[in-house]
């Protein structure tokens, strides 16, 4: 029996979404396939090393954490910064930088990673709580775009 699939939606950014078109494009592939497989290698990347060893951008460069995470990329996880993140996230409803929604799918394992990564950045990341009907719901886009970012196809973005 297949696990359990949680389905996560989320609105790209033109940029990204744009990326990810061209290379679908050239894959033969679809949007929300090459993003779902994207997302599944980061979230074994990101297993694979370990949260212990997952170093947000914004971390001061002088951290024992970023110097051995430069000294050892291949032990280390480094997400982008939040400003960053935030360049890349599209603006409320169907704003001029938003360009699609992708359904992403992950098992119940994945999502419990995805929800420590929160739990981490919780208290730096902006605007992650929303009030919903009186019950406080999370948004992990901040978390999903990180990890996409990371990705070599996408990280050229990182540096613009």
């Amino acid at each position: 029996m297949k696990p359990r699939k949680y389905r996560l939606r989320i609105r790209l950014h033109r940029k990204i979404y744009d990326l990810l078109e061209m290379e679908a494009l050239w894959q033969d592939s679809k949007i929300g396939t090459l993003a779902n497989r994207i997302l599944q290698e980061e979230l074994a990347r990101l297993r694979q090393v370990g949260l212990d060893h997952c170093v947000c951008g914004d971390e001061d460069a002088a951290s024992a954490r970023r110097i051995e995470a430069e000294k050892h990329p291949e032990s280390y996880y480094v997400l982008p910064s939040f400003d960053c993140r935030e360049k890349y996230m599209p603006t409320h409803g169907r704003g001029l930088d938003t360009k699609g929604q992708v359904t992403l799918l992950v098992t119940a394992e994945q999502l419990q990673l995805i929800d420590a990564l929160f739990d981490r950045e919780s208290g730096c990341v902006r605007g992650l709580y929303s009030e919903s009907q009186g019950q406080t719901v999370k948004s992990y886009r901040y978390q999903i775009v990180g990890l996409l970012l990371h990705n070599p196809l996408l990280q050229e973005l990182q540096k613009q």
